[in-house]
């Protein structure tokens, strides 16, 4: 299994490019797939959700949609991920606005990873707001 590395466009507390690494890293890839235009690289026009492009969907066949094409796509892209799973629940807001709270789990050597973000759902899907995203780690036993 090959440690990953991403950088954000961030700047660190130091003024440099803030760099994220393993568990984190892969969040942000697995995350970046929600947005994605299909298209945007012609060597694989299937690549990435488009989510922006489905607000036409009832809340629970997004819930699928999601599931589904995450944990598919991951496979099929990103081999290198130890993905152990995804699952998507909604949460409604006093606005009547739906959030999606995506909880991504890994399992690195005798560990198992929880990540989860939120993206937020109103009349077009707005920005997935991964910087106060929650890590869970749980030794396997």
């Amino acid at each position: 299994m090959a440690l990953a590395k991403d950088t954000l466009f961030e700047i660190s507390d130091y003024n440099v490019p803030k760099i994220v690494d393993d568990a984190d890293a892969w969040v942000h890839m697995i995350l970046n797939l929600l947005f994605l235009e299909n298209g945007t690289y012609s060597d694989a026009p299937e690549l990435g959700l488009d989510l922006k492009h489905k607000t036409y969907m009832e809340t629970e066949q997004i819930i699928n949609f999601v599931e589904t094409e995450l944990n598919s796509q991951v496979a099929l892209y990103m081999p290198g991920i130890p993905l152990s799973g995804i699952r998507v629940v909604v949460a409604d807001t006093p606005k009547g606005d739906n959030i999606l709270y995506i909880t991504i789990s890994f399992d690195i050597k005798n560990y198992k990873v929880h990540k989860s973000a939120f993206v937020s759902l109103n009349d077009e899907i707005v920005d997935m707001v991964v910087e106060n995203y929650s890590n869970h780690v749980y030794q396997n036993k």
